[in-house]
């Protein structure tokens, strides 16, 4: 028997859902970043470790709407969000299991500063994504709202990279150590999920 196919608005709310548990998992990872960085949050990565963890259960069974879209230009344009969302959740994987592994170390150090204002910049294009993902197809100036917004964002996080990557390179004499090393790559992650999400942003306004 065949599932039914998805219209237009069924697929948007099927993004929409997946948006709000990545909204979930940004949260408490930025959460933990800032805590660890700047010590002006507060997290008990325990408990929002588990919070992550049952996010990212949530979202797997939300992929399967992949059987069900339409077989034409919209089917395609929703194949592509989708995917989007999916490598921008991937991101976020690799991020936790760093995170993991940075535990009971100190790595607050001074020249890293930009992270937890990265990860948080991150956040509020993630947000900005579920909003607009509620809002469309009802409003669709939201997409414009929203790819303005994780231009802007974007744009952003890339010059802090660089500047993180001349102050680390400038601190260690180039010879980064453990700790360090995984800072970069959560920050490298960091930036592969607002270029992900610019891309999601694109490909909805075909919608």
């Amino acid at each position: 028997m065949t599932s039914e196919v998805l219209d237009r608005t069924d697929i948007a709310k099927s993004l929409a859902h997946i948006a709000e548990h990545l909204v979930e998992i940004a949260e408490a990872i930025n959460r933990e970043l800032c805590k660890e960085i700047t010590g002006d949050c507060e997290s008990d990565w325990e408990t929002d470790r588990n919070k992550v963890t049952k996010a990212f259960q949530k979202i797997s069974p939300k992929h399967s709407i992949s059987n069900r879209l339409p077989t034409n230009e919209v089917g395609l344009i929703a194949l592509e969000a989708l995917s989007s969302l999916v490598k921008i959740g991937g991101a976020y994987q690799r991020i936790f299991y760093m995170i993991d592994m940075l535990r009971d170390v100190e790595f607050g150090a001074v020249f890293m500063d930009s992270l937890s204002s990265i990860s948080r910049k991150v956040f509020d294009a993630i947000v900005s994504l579920k909003n607009m993902a509620d809002s469309f197809p009802e409003d669709p100036n939201s997409i414009t709202e929203c790819s303005e917004t994780i231009t802007r964002i974007e744009r952003e996080v890339d010059e802090e990279h660089i500047i993180i990557c001349r102050q680390i390179s400038v601190a260690t004499e180039g010879h980064p150590d453990y700790v360090i090393y995984l800072m970069r790559k959560i920050v490298g992650e960091l930036e592969h999920i607002t270029d992900n999400l610019l891309d999601f942003a694109e490909t909805v306004e075909g919608f």
